[in-house]
């Protein structure tokens, strides 16, 4: 557990082999609300020893002596497409593919990162600029939207 005594977080690793590891964040309600497969910056590090994690900035996981457990992409799972792009967020934790059909629609279907299962898809409206690289939004499925550069595509009906 890291954090002051009114905003705490758990976090829960474990080794995968060599300095790769599988890890979860829990809120301080005990919810999880990230999770990911991260690399070890340096150093060595024991998961069972909560002492040796200082916090979680949503992205990267800090650990005492200077070190960190950065983020990086999991295996792609077989059913996500070559052509997905992973989310790059831990409190995602998807593959979100789009492809161009007309007057800035596009069909897209976000896949969940670890099982490969179709979380939603249909036809997305754009609503700023061209699409260059689509990034996985975490309520994709409850809001409807899928964050690009330069703007998001919103589901049409």
């Amino acid at each position: 557990m890291v954090g002051t005594a009114e905003k705490y977080e758990f976090i829960d690793c474990t080794a995968l082999g060599g300095d790769d590891y599988d890890c979860r964040v829990f809120d301080s309600g005990g919810d999880p609300f990230a999770l990911g497969y991260f690399h070890l910056s340096s150093g060595t590090l024991d998961p069972r020893d909560e002492r040796e994690y200082l916090g979680f900035d949503g992205h990267q996981i800090r650990l005492t002596h200077e070190r960190r457990l950065e983020l990086h992409e999991p295996p792609r799972p077989r059913s996500v497409p070559a052509s997905a792009v992973w989310g790059d967020n831990p409190l995602c934790g998807t593959y979100v593919d789009c492809r161009s059909s007309a007057d800035q629609r596009y069909a897209c279907a976000v896949y969940q990162e670890r099982s490969g299962a179709i979380i939603t898809s249909g036809t997305f409206l754009l609503q700023a600029e061209a699409v260059t690289r689509p990034r996985a939004l975490c309520d994709v499925v409850s809001s409807g939207r899928i964050i690009v550069d330069g703007g998001y595509l919103q589901r049409t009906p």
